[in-house]
């Protein structure tokens, strides 16, 4: 029954996560790199999380207080969390747009 409402291609998808190993490779990133985790997320846990985080130079921790679907559990948090990281970093290499409090 489950396998009925599973979307299609989630199959090949967890066989990819569970084969492929980006670990070396993290710490090539250059930019500064939000790492949004969700506190009560099942699928993605806090060890990994915190393995990102720390592989990742520059990478800025920051919870949500939502399950694995953070966008759509909670939009606003989400929307937030990475308005308030892009406005931090405007002008670093980016070309100039309105801040969020413009925005709004």
């Amino acid at each position: 029954m489950l396998a009925q409402t599973l979307a299609p291609g989630t199959t090949r998808q967890t066989e990819v996560d569970l084969t492929v190993d980006l670990r070396t490779a993290l710490g090539r990133i250059t930019a500064p790199t939000p790492v949004p985790a969700s506190a009560h997320d099942r699928i993605i846990g806090a060890d990994q999380q915190r393995a990102l985080l720390a592989g990742v130079p520059h990478a800025r921790y920051a919870e949500i207080d939502a399950g694995h679907g953070a966008p759509a559990e909670d939009p606003a948090g989400f929307t937030a969390l990475i308005t308030a990281f892009l406005d931090e970093h405007r002008g670093a290499g980016a070309p100039d747009a309105p801040t969020a409090a413009a925005r709004a």
